[in-house]
């Protein structure tokens, strides 16, 4: 039996988005002096995560700071230029699994990602075409691969959208081992005695 699997697609990426250019440019980033931009102090940081990023307060109990930070995001994710698909708060953010000790997480559009600049203009064009992932989970282009073929296997069969935690347990099945902290089941991939079986 043989297996292919991926742990998660990819955006082409042309654009870099850089929260944390728009966070000094206000006040809630202060860089030290030298040749290269290093934070000397912070009131917000945007922590990137290639596709998103999670907006972490210095003070999470600093309501003038989350509302100011609220204000920045929202007047950029106003402007389609941004290439921002959505600005979560509070529990939605921790919901969409932004850092735990994040105010905010922020989700790119295909075509961009999240940068680290500090200095300069929020969005930047590169050079050339990368791929990124790290966006939220409700982008269908993430999604990642699962193709099985061998003798007793399905032949044929759409498994149509798993959960990717099934994928080791069934791996670990036609190994003929077991996983006793798997949190879900196996997948149903082989067929019943008789049946045709083959790809897929």
């Amino acid at each position: 039996v043989v297996m292919v699997v991926s742990d998660h697609g990819f955006h082409p990426v042309k654009h870099k988005v850089h929260l944390n250019a728009a966070f000094q440019k206000a006040g809630l980033i202060t860089l030290g002096v030298g040749p290269r931009p290093q934070v000397a102090s912070w009131k917000a940081f945007a922590w990137a995560s290639d596709g998103s990023a999670s907006v972490v307060l210095q003070d999470s109990e600093d309501r003038a700071v989350e509302e100011q930070v609220a204000r920045i995001l929202s007047d950029i994710e106003k402007d389609p230029a941004n290439g921002i698909n959505r600005v979560l708060r509070g529990a939605d953010a921790k919901l969409h699994h932004a850092l735990p000790q994040a105010s905010f997480v922020v989700d790119c559009k295909a075509g961009y990602s999240m940068g680290a600049g500090l200095t300069g203009a929020v969005v930047q064009d590169l050079a050339s075409t990368t791929g990124s992932h790290g966006y939220l989970n409700t982008h269908p282009e993430l999604n990642s691969a699962f193709f099985a073929v061998g003798p007793g296997i399905l032949h044929g069969k759409n498994l149509g959208v798993v959960d990717i935690r099934q994928i080791a347990p069934t791996i670990a099945l036609e190994l003929g081992l077991t996983l006793p902290t798997a949190k879900m089941k196996p997948l149903a991939i082989r067929a019943a005695q008789g049946s045709d079986s083959g790809t897929r």
